[in-house]
């Protein structure tokens, strides 16, 4: 596979980047080996994500921040056979318009789905102009867009904290996404605490690893999350590393 300087320069860049924000050695030759992966992957699940994204057209959004992960998405719920599992249990730290949670409502009709937002935005949303009247909609539209499945889905409306503080489970989801506050002290505290939520074998998505609103590193996703991949160092393994990272409790 011949690689073009553009797709180098850009690899180099994510690489420093890694090694800036404390990730290990682990993540480094993770990020490496997937890397070589991911066109692939992205080949080989393209009609699956074409025939997806032909399917939310009916959907009321405003923005699609989750269509470039489907393959990836794809290929891991292959690769686990989550389809051959009789309950899905899934958990959802940001919602925003429910996007990610159809695909896992409308793909797995033997999925459950937790879903937790404010649907308030976090700090990124300060800087944009129509913040006021987007997030006005923004929650009408998740409504709206996961209506058909209400037997199947859980509504938490509050911070992930306020979420954590009232739930007995332990060991109990299938599956977390984790896309909700980008300020990495409020991330460490989701990723360890979906960590403790999370069955032995499951699976956790954390998205915008490369993500940088903050001009302080130590501010931005991937330092959080590099610091909590250090601290469960023992207990996970990196399956895909993209923008996002997955990896699966062990």
């Amino acid at each position: 596979m011949i690689m073009t300087l553009p797709r180098i320069f850009r690899i180099f860049k994510q690489f420093t980047y890694l090694v800036k924000t404390k990730a290990s050695i682990y993540v480094l030759i993770k990020f490496l080996v997937c890397g070589l992966r991911n066109r692939h992957i992205r080949a080989l699940y393209q009609k699956n994500s074409s025939k997806f994204n032909s399917q939310i057209s009916t959907m009321r959004l405003s923005t699609d921040w989750f269509s470039s992960n489907l393959p990836f998405w794809f290929s891991v719920f292959d690769e686990f056979n989550f389809s051959r599992l009789k309950d899905v249990k899934a958990l959802e730290i940001g919602s925003w318009e429910g996007l990610s949670g159809y695909f896992i409502l409308n793909n797995f009709k033997n999925s459950n789905l937790t879903c937790v937002d404010t649907w308030s935005g976090s700090d990124e949303h300060k800087d944009l102009n129509t913040t006021k009247s987007l997030l006005n909609k923004i929650e009408f539209n998740f409504d709206y867009n996961l209506s058909k499945y209400k037997k199947r889905l859980v509504k938490h409306k509050g911070t992930s904290l306020s979420f954590f503080n009232c739930t007995q489970h332990k060991n109990y989801f299938d599956f977390i996404y984790v896309d909700g506050s980008h300020f990495s002290d409020d991330l460490l505290i989701d990723a360890i605490k979906c960590f403790g939520l999370l069955k032995v074998g499951g699976i956790i998505v954390f998205d915008d690893y490369f993500w940088r609103n903050y001009n302080d590193d130590r501010k931005n996703p991937a330092y959080a999350i590099n610091t909590f991949l250090k601290y469960q160092a023992k207990s996970i393994k990196v399956v895909r590393f993209y923008y996002q990272i997955i990896i699966q409790k062990i």
